[in-house]
C-alpha cells in the first residue's frame, strides 16, 4: 500500500516543502524550487533539528511529532483567537495591554489580534504541518527515522494540510502568521523579507505550491 502510494506523496510532500526554502533569504528561491536539497547534509540536519525543537534522537523525534500531530501551536493561538474574536477592538487591547509582567505572552497576544479578520480557518495550522514535514524528512535524514516511519508522518501531515486548509494562499498565510507568531523576538526587518518571499509564493507562476495534486484542479 505505501509504495504504490509513495510517488505521489513524495511529490506533494515536496512541493508543500518548497515554502520552508523562503527561510533562507539568500538561497529562499533555489530551495524553493529544489526543496529536495534541504536534507542532502545529515549534519545540517541535525543541527536544524536541535536548534528548532531539541530534537537529538528516536524519542525527542517521536515526542514532537506525535505533539504537533495532538496539539501543536496551533492549539494555543486558537484559543486565543476564539476569545479576542468574542471581545470588542478596546477589550482586546486592554487585554494585551495587562499583559505587562510577560513580554512573550503580550507579543503573541498583539500577533493574534493583527490578524484576527485576516488569518485562514485552519488558523497557524500550515506553520504546524509544514515544520513537521520538514522534520520528518530531516529526521530521516538524521537517521532518527526510517523511511517507512518518514513516510508515515507525511502522509499524516499531507493529509491534514488537504482536509484543513483551503488552497495555497491559506497555507502560506497560515505558515506566515505562525512565523510571526512562534518566532517570538525574531528582526523586525528578517519578517519583512520573509514577507516579500510569502507573496512570490502566492503569485510566481512558477511556485511549486500550485504543482499539489488536490489544489491544482481548483487554483489552476
Amino acid at each position: 500500500m505505501l509504495a504504490k502510494n509513495q510517488r505521489p506523496l513524495t511529490k506533494d510532500s515536496l512541493a508543500l516543502l518548497s515554502i520552508y526554502g523562503s527561510l533562507s533569504l539568500q538561497n529562499g528561491e533555489y530551495f524553493q524550487q529544489n526543496p529536495r536539497l534541504l536534507f542532502r547534509n545529515k549534519i545540517n540536519c541535525r543541527n536544524q533539528l536541535k536548534a528548532f525543537w531539541n530534537i537529538e534522537n528516536k524519542e525527542s523525534m517521536i515526542r514532537h511529532m506525535d505533539w504537533v500531530l495532538q496539539t501543536g501551536y496551533r492549539e494555543e493561538y486558537s484559543i486565543l483567537h476564539k476569545r479576542f474574536s468574542m471581545m470588542t477592538g478596546p477589550a482586546c487591547q486592554t487585554y494585551i495591554d495587562n499583559l505587562v509582567g510577560d513580554s512573550e505572552a503580550r507579543y503573541q497576544a498583539g500577533i493574534v489580534y493583527q490578524y484576527l479578520y485576516s488569518v485562514p480557518v485552519a488558523g497557524i495550522a500550515a506553520y504546524d504541518y509544514a515544520f513537521a514535514l520538514y522534520a520528518a524528512y530531516a529526521g530521516a535524514a538524521a537517521g532518527y527515522l526510517t523511511e517507512n516511519e518518514k513516510n508515515h508522518y507525511a502522509s499524516l501531515f499531507v493529509q491534514k494540510i488537504q482536509q484543513e486548509i483551503n488552497g495555497p494562499r491559506d497555507y502560506v498565510l497560515g505558515y506566515m502568521i505562525g512565523i510571526q507568531y512562534v518566532q517570538v523576538g525574531a528582526d523586525p526587518e528578517y519578517i519583512a523579507k520573509q514577507k516579500i518571499a510569502f507573496t512570490k509564493m502566492i503569485t510566481s507562476s512558477k511556485s511549486l505550491l500550485y504543482t499539489v495534486s488536490f489544489w491544482k484542479k481548483s487554483h489552476s
